[in-house]
């Protein structure tokens, strides 16, 4: 048993136990990777709240401050930060203060600029925004709120995709959010979706960077610790499944709209607020892993040199469990300059760009970055493969 994260409860069970991983979106190089580390990767859930979260989280120095994940880096993410933009566009004016927490390389922040909103961000990598001046080199938390304040004043509106279930003080992070925001300001955010993700046995989102993997149902419970109310929630198609959700101060007027209800009502006839239901989650991710591994395994005894699309984080988790992996038959295409030239981790095989493979030399294709899969796929046959491509989430499929 541990600590909830989110409630405080001391109600929290094992869920899985994935042994030890190395951290996802570090690439190290042949000279340097016996620095590489591994932390235990242990997932429980909260009986009280039904929180879904990790059991130790390494510390955040080691997993953000030198980072290799890109929002410019890849083709389908940059398209929703895309639309994201637009959907700023068309509900708030130009005169909308805006911060972004999570600001990674500062793409969506460039596009909200072009369009003429003032935008500040914050974001800890360092080496990926050293050289921008309209962002806070800072993890997000209470104690920077005092700075922010003094340099911005207070925000109509904040939003952060896909960084609330980074860091294991979330709930700090949403106390932040509501000392900045104006009394009337909007706090947008987006997470993967646990109804797509971890509760359908798709483990691949579980890492150490994902403390948590949010319900709506848990999300209701924190936010509302920290002051907010959730007045519209929906899903969408990324990360394999997302919410959005859009907050007020607990203090403000507006009412919650149906289609939170809805989604609400939903997950409780789900059984989400069930703790029978979290006990059977096991069984569902162990079927997964298993039968990954009985197809490497026929891979590996036919001697098949693979071709892995894309290195992203949730490519590293799966691989990692992976049990028969001739290294030597392998190599992976990632679009990602920082991680070019490097070792994919944990299994360090070669990491590199499309112009440098030679494709016929290859047996089987598998794009880890399956979320991406029709563009990465048209790319493929761009390049001249004409051999099977799989994914191996959420079940392993042919889709060439």
């Amino acid at each position: 048993m541990s600590v909830c994260l989110s409630c405080s409860s001391n109600d929290s069970n094992l869920l899985y136990d994935f042994g030890e991983l190395p951290a996802v979106n570090k690439f190290f190089s042949q000279d340097d990777v016996d620095s590489e580390k591994k932390y235990p990767l242990v997932l429980n859930y909260c009986k009280v709240c039904f929180l879904v979260q990790i059991e130790e989280v390494p510390p955040a120095e080691d997993l953000y401050q030198d980072y290799h994940h890109k929002s410019s880096a890849s083709a389908g993410n940059v398209d929703h930060l895309k639309s994201f933009k637009n959907f700023i566009v068309d509900n708030f004016d130009l005169k909308t203060n805006i911060l972004e927490i999570g600001s990674n390389d500062s793409t969506l922040l460039n596009l909200l600029n072009e369009k003429g909103f003032d935008i500040v961000g914050v974001d800890p990598a360092i080496n990926l925004n050293k050289d921008d001046k309209n962002v806070i080199s800072s993890f997000f938390n209470t104690k920077i709120v005092a700075k922010i304040l003094n340099n911005f004043g207070k925000f109509d509106l904040i939003f952060g995709l896909n960084v609330f279930a980074h860091s294991k003080d979330f709930l700090d992070m949403f106390l932040a959010v509501n000392e900045l925001l104006q009394p009337d300001g909007t706090f947008i955010f987006e997470v993967a979706y646990a109804d797509k993700t971890i509760l359908k046995g798709n483990f691949d989102t579980i890492y150490h960077e994902h403390v948590c993997s949010y319900t709506l149902t848990s999300l209701n419970k924190v936010l509302s610790i920290a002051g907010f109310k959730i007045i519209d929630a929906y899903e969408i198609d990324t990360q394999g499944g997302s919410l959005r959700l859009m907050c007020k101060k607990l203090s403000t007027n507006l009412k919650t709209n149906n289609r939170f209800i809805k989604l609400l009502d939903g997950e409780k006839k789900l059984g989400y607020s069930e703790v029978e239901f979290y006990e059977s989650i096991a069984k569902s991710i162990q079927t997964k892993v298993d039968k990954i591994n009985q197809f490497f395994e026929s891979l590996y005894e036919k001697n098949q040199k693979i071709l892995f699309i894309g290195a992203p984080a949730r490519g590293v988790v799966v691989i990692n469990l992976v049990k028969s992996l001739n290294k030597k038959n392998c190599i992976v295409i990632d679009d990602t300059k920082e991680k070019q030239n490097k070792l994919f981790p944990g299994t360090h095989i070669p990491v590199t760009q499309w112009e440098k493979v030679d494709f016929g030399n290859y047996d089987i294709a598998i794009i880890l970055s399956w979320n991406y899969s029709d563009y990465l796929l048209d790319k493929l046959t761009s390049y001249g493969f004409k051999k099977d491509v799989y994914t191996l989430i959420p079940d392993i499929k042919k889709i060439s």
